[in-house]
C-alpha cells in the first residue's frame, strides 16, 4: 500500500519515512507545514524497520510556529477609509480568526469602535463575554437568522479569517450589492458572490491591530442602524414555546442548562444532525476553539472521538460532547477508548428516534420520510456495557439535576435525553435556493 498517497486528498504534508535518518527531518517538516497556514493536518508514515533500526542522526530544534506582519499600509488606509465612509459595516469573522493572537487583536479593535460582529459557526468563541454587545449572532446552513438579516443590509462586510466552505458566499451575498474587505493571511477564493474590493493580506492580528491604528476616534453606530441592531439582538434572545409534555426536553432547554453549568473554558464537541443546528445557534461561547463543529463535510460521529481527544490535551478537565441518537452510532465503538483512557468526559445523548434532519429534508422535498426511524435503543444500558458510567431524564425537571450529578462523575458519563424536536420544521423556514436539490 502507498501510505503517504493515501492521505494526500486532504492532508497537507504526507511521507513514508525509508530511512531512520530521515525520521527528524521529516517530523520537524510535518509540524512546520501543520502549523503553516491555512493550518491543517501533516502525515507521517514510519515504516516498522525504519522505527527499529538505530541512527546517528541529530534530533532538529522545535520549530516555532510562523509568523507574518500586516498587510501594505496604503491597502490599510483604502480600507480604514471605506469603514469610514460606510453607512452599516460589519465583521463576519471566520475560523481563521479564532487563532490566540487573531483573538487579542479583535478584542483591541472592538474595543474603540461599533462595529456588529456575526459569526460563522466555525468561529464561536471569538467574542468575549465583554465584547458580547457587539455580537448579532452566528450563520450557516439557513437564511433565516439575525446574523443573515444584518449580511443583507450592510454596505461594508470585512471577511476576517473567513474560508467560504463555513458558509457558502452565494448563501449571504445573494445580490452581491455590499463591498468586501477580505482580511486574511490567504488570497480570497473568488467566485461570482466573492469578490473583495480591497484584500489585506498579512497576518490577521497585525492587520486588524493597523486598521485599528487608523481608527483611532472609533466609529459609532448612527441612530437608525443602532436601532436596527438593537432589534436583532433582542431577536436572538427569543426561543420556541417549551413543549407541553415534560417527558421530553427541548433543544433550548439543554442548551440553556449546559451555558449555566459549563465554564467558559469547557471543550464541546458537536456532532452533525438537528442537535448541530440548535447548538451552533443558540450555546454562547466565549473563548476561541472550545465550541467545535465540523462544517466542511458534514461528519457524522465526530462528537465523541472529539471529546476523548480534548480529554488528552487537557487532562483532568471534563470535555462535553453533544449527539443525536443516530450520528451516536457512527462511532459509539469508541466509548471502550474512553473507558480505556478514562477519559473525563459527558457525551449527551439528544433521542428522537430518528434521524431527523435527513428525515426533516425528505418530508420537505417528497411530502414524506423514509428509512429514517430507529429501533428503540437503551443507552445507560450500552454505557454500562463498556464499563462507562450511563444515566437517563425522563423527565424536563430532571435535566439538570442528571447533568449536574454527570458532570460530578468521574471518566466518562453517557446521558440519554428525549429530545422534543417538534420545533425543527422552523429551521427551514427559509431555505438557501438547492439546499434540498
Amino acid at each position: 500500500m502507498n501510505t503517504a498517497a493515501l492521505f494526500t486528498s486532504f492532508a497537507k504534508y504526507s511521507v513514508e519515512v525509508e530511512h531512520p535518518d530521515n525520521v527528524a527531518e521529516a517530523v520537524a517538516t510535518a509540524f512546520q507545514r501543520a502549523m503553516t497556514p491555512p493550518m491543517g493536518a501533516a502525515v507521517v508514515s514510519l515504516p516498522y524497520d525504519v522505527m527499529a533500526a538505530m541512527t546517528s542522526a541529530p534530533d532538529l530544534a522545535r520549530v516555532e510556529a510562523p509568523s507574518a506582519g500586516a498587510a501594505p499600509p496604503e491597502m490599510v488606509e483604502r480600507a480604514a477609509a471605506r469603514l469610514e465612509e460606510a453607512r452599516l459595516p460589519l465583521l463576519l469573522l471566520g475560523a481563521r480568526a479564532g487563532s490566540p493572537a487573531a483573538v487579542d487583536a479583535l478584542h483591541r479593535l472592538l474595543a474603540q469602535n461599533d462595529f456588529p460582529v456575526v459569526e460563522t459557526f466555525q468561529s464561536a468563541g471569538a467574542l468575549s463575554r465583554q465584547l458580547l454587545d457587539h455580537f448579532v449572532g452566528r450563520v450557516g446552513l439557513f437564511r433565516n437568522q439575525p446574523g443573515d438579516v444584518l449580511l443583507s443590509d450592510a454596505d461594508v462586510i470585512v471577511t476576517v479569517g473567513y474560508d467560504p466552505v463555513e458558509y457558502d458566499p452565494e448563501l449571504w451575498n445573494v445580490d452581491g450589492q455590499a463591498a468586501i474587505i477580505h482580511i486574511d493571511e490567504l488570497p480570497a477564493s473568488l467566485d461570482a458572490y466573492y469578490q473583495p474590493e480591497i484584500e489585506l493580506l498579512g497576518g490577521i492580528s497585525a492587520t486588524l491591530d493597523a486598521v485599528s491604528a487608523h481608527a483611532s476616534k472609533g466609529w459609532r453606530l448612527a441612530g437608525a442602524e443602532k436601532e436596527t441592531l438593537n432589534d436583532l439582538r433582542q431577536r436572538l434572545k427569543e426561543v420556541p414555546a417549551m413543549p407541553a409534555s415534560a417527558e421530553v426536553v427541548h433543544p433550548t432547554q439543554i442548551v440553556a442548562t449546559l451555558r449555566e453549568l459549563l465554564p467558559d473554558e469547557t471543550v464541546i464537541a458537536c456532532d452533525i444532525g438537528s442537535n448541530y443546528v440548535w447548538m451552533a445557534r443558540h450555546f454562547h461561547s466565549f473563548e476561541p476553539h472550545r465550541l467545535l463543529f465540523s462544517n466542511g463535510q458534514q461528519t457524522l460521529g465526530v462528537a465523541l472521538p472529539w471529546a476523548i481527544a480534548a480529554s488528552l490535551v487537557e487532562p483532568g478537565r471534563k470535555a462535553v460532547s453533544v449527539s443525536g441518537d443516530g450520528g451516536f452510532g457512527f462511532s459509539a465503538m469508541e466509548l471502550e477508548t474512553a473507558v480505556r483512557l478514562q477519559s473525563e468526559l459527558v457525551h449527551l445523548v439528544w433521542c428522537d428516534g430518528t434521524y431527523d434532519m435527513v428525515a426533516s429534508q425528505q418530508r420537505i422535498k417528497y411530502g414524506r420520510a423514509s428509512g429514517t426511524d430507529l429501533g428503540p435503543i437503551d443507552f445507560v444500558a450500552f454505557a454500562r456495557s463498556f464499563g462507562a458510567t450511563g444515566m437517563r431524564v425522563t423527565t424536563s425537571e430532571e435535566l439538570r439535576p442528571v447533568l449536574e450529578s454527570a458532570l460530578a462523575t468521574p471518566g466518562p458519563v453517557i446521558v440519554e435525553i428525549p429530545v422534543d424536536y417538534s420545533h425543527n420544521s422552523d429551521l427551514f423556514a427559509t431555505v438557501h435556493d438547492g439546499v434540498l436539490d
